[in-house]
C-alpha cells in the first residue's frame, strides 16, 4: 500500500475490469506506453474519519472517489517524489473541485484511439486555451489541467486532451519532473 500520498498527488492505477479499460491499456500497449494502468486520480482530501479521498474524471462526470481500493493495487504508481509546495496542493485541490460534474470528454477519447492506431488526422476537435477551465475531460487531461494550472510539469507541454494514463505512467516512471 502506497501511504506517502498528499493533496495533488497523481494516482496512476488500473480498474482491471470492463471493455474500455481493457481498450486504453491496449491503446498504450500500442504506443509503446506502459500499459498496466488504465485510470487516474489526483488526491484530494483526507476527510474526519481518515478517508483520503481523491478526484477523477470519469463517464459520469468528475467527482469524488476513495482511493483505499486504489493505494492497495499493485498496479498503482504515484508521482509523491515530484516536488509541490503546500500553495501548489491547494490550488490543484481548490482548481479540482472547480472542475466536479464537468462531463467526459468523449471526443478526446476518440482523438486517444486514433493516436493509439496512428490515425490522427482522421479525427479533429476544437478546444479551447490552456487557462480556460475544460468543458469536458477524462482522467488523465484532467490531472494534466490541474498541473499545468499551477506551472507544475506533468505528461503534456501545455494543457493537452490527448494525455493518457500510459503517458502519466511513463512520466512517473522517467520522473519526468526532472527534465
Amino acid at each position: 500500500m502506497i501511504e506517502a500520498v498528499d493533496v495533488g498527488d497523481v494516482l496512476c492505477t488500473r480498474n482491471p475490469t470492463g471493455w474500455a479499460a481493457r481498450l486504453i491499456r491496449f491503446g498504450a500497449a500500442l504506443l509503446g506506453a506502459p500499459n498496466t494502468v488504465n485510470h487516474v486520480i489526483v488526491v484530494h482530501h483526507r476527510d474526519g474519519g481518515g478517508t483520503l479521498w481523491g478526484i477523477e474524471g470519469r463517464p459520469g462526470g468528475v467527482g469524488y472517489v476513495d482511493v483505499k481500493k486504489a493505494l492497495k493495487s499493485p498496479y498503482t504508481m504515484t508521482n509523491v517524489a515530484q516536488p509541490k509546495d503546500e500553495g501548489q496542493r491547494f490550488i490543484i485541490a481548490k482548481a479540482a473541485e472547480g472542475l466536479l460534474g464537468t462531463p467526459y470528454d468523449w471526443h478526446g477519447i476518440v482523438l486517444d484511439g486514433m493516436k493509439a492506431i496512428r490515425a490522427e488526422g482522421l479525427w479533429r476537435s476544437k478546444w479551447g486555451d490552456e487557462h480556460t477551465p475544460p468543458a469536458h475531460v477524462v482522467c488523465s487531461s484532467f490531472a494534466d489541467w490541474l498541473y499545468d494550472q499551477v506551472g507544475l510539469p506533468s505528461p503534456g507541454e501545455k494543457f493537452d486532451r490527448t494525455v493518457t494514463p500510459g503517458d502519466w505512467a511513463q512520466f512517473i516512471i522517467e520522473k519526468g519532473w526532472t527534465r
